[in-house]
């Protein structure tokens, strides 16, 4: 008899391990050449040495099973070549079964592990967190420029009607400690109609005051005014307030009214200010004269105070202001920036807001910008 292979594609080469010793060949059993790779009639009558291995992707996401591997010398429907996929039932997972936030994509698909509400693409999500950053903060100077960053992670917004930065109030000049003797101009501000020869030595008392020896003593007349005699530069700030301490001599409680004056190019006309009382009832009382803010690169303020003939003390005497933050602009996926001068040396809080209506998300962040001297 004859070895004869069974070749159920009828390619002339059969299966080495199914033979059978017939006398002339007999279906299946019709090769006398054995080797075929695929003996398969839907696949293999187009070879019989040039297999490939496949494997199922029941869930069409490109990788397939290793546990469904078959030679064939095409591919059928719904296999691939690689067997990377870690769950065949799950078109998102492949390379990776690990799935954060349970939204049905693994980690290899998902654009966030951390939002369930972000899946392929995170460019059509909302935001989680915003993150505040300042470049070079700690080693700025007042000549440099602040870059502030806003992170949003991946996710793009409408940054001219969502994010919103805003700067809390810092010194902009002073605080002043005035003692006496002093002469006024050596500091930048002029003082007139103030009688120096009689003002008394130590009008207020000590302890109440915090050290009455930290005063400007002055004996005033009917509108006495202090001014600032140089201007200073207020562009990139608003909110401008004008903050001092003030006393006046035992027994002068009220009417010791205070106006303030802003000089923008041409002073205007005073600001009245007039707290409920200041002197011995509320000795060294913080005050705060509001100067709305005025778009001018220069400004020079003065306060005047129309007590009649009394002692008064003033102390610690500053401007302070917040710095304008200009709106945000794109700098890359989720990344939006704003630069402004740093000008003062100081310290100062920045908070920025991402407000979404629908659904309501409000998400923020504060970071301190530090401003070396």
């Amino acid at each position: 008899c004859t070895t004869f292979y069974r070749d159920d594609d009828n390619d002339g080469v059969g299966q080495p391990a199914d033979t059978a010793c017939l006398c002339s060949a007999a279906a299946p059993y019709t090769a006398v050449t054995a080797g075929d790779c695929d003996d398969t009639p839907a696949t293999g009558d187009t070879c019989s040495t040039t297999c490939i291995t496949v494997y199922a992707d029941a869930d069409h996401d490109g990788a397939g099973d290793a546990a469904t591997a078959a030679t064939v010398c095409t591919a059928p429907a719904n296999t691939v070549t690689n067997a990377d996929d870690c769950d065949d039932t799950r078109s998102h997972c492949a390379a990776s079964c690990v799935d954060a936030d349970q939204d049905s994509y693994c980690a290899d698909t998902d654009c966030d592990e951390s939002n369930n509400a972000c899946t392929a693409d995170c460019s059509t999500c909302l935001p989680t967190a915003l993150t505040l950053t300042v470049t070079n903060n700690g080693s700025l100077t007042a000549a440099d420029t602040v870059t502030l960053t806003v992170d949003l992670g991946s996710y793009a917004v409408d940054v001219a009607a969502e994010i919103q930065c805003t700067a809390t109030v810092q010194t902009i000049h002073g605080p002043l400690d005035f003692t006496q003797p002093l002469t006024l101009s050596t500091v930048g501000w002029q003082a007139s109609q103030f009688d120096w020869a009689t003002a008394p030595t130590a009008p207020f008392d000590a302890a109440a005051c915090s050290g009455a020896g930290d005063f400007v003593r002055l004996r005033s007349h009917n509108n006495a005014k202090l001014q600032r005699s140089t201007p200073f530069d207020a562009a990139g700030f608003k909110d401008l307030l004008l903050q001092f301490r003030a006393a006046t001599e035992t027994g002068f409680t009220s009417g010791n009214e205070l106006q303030v004056s802003r000089c923008c190019g041409a002073c205007e006309a005073d600001l009245a200010f007039a707290p409920a009382s200041f002197g011995d009832a509320n000795a060294c009382a913080m005050l705060e004269a509001p100067l709305p803010f005025v778009d001018c690169s220069t400004l020079t303020v003065g306060i005047a105070w129309g007590a009649y003939g009394i002692t008064v003390g003033l102390d610690d005497l500053q401007i302070r202001a917040a710095h304008i933050i200009p709106a945000v602009t794109g700098a890359g996926a989720g990344q939006y920036t704003t630069t402004f001068p740093a000008k003062v040396a100081g310290s100062f809080d920045v908070t920025c807001t991402w407000t979404h209506t629908e659904p309501a998300t409000v998400l923020s962040d504060t970071t301190t910008v530090v401003v070396a001297p």
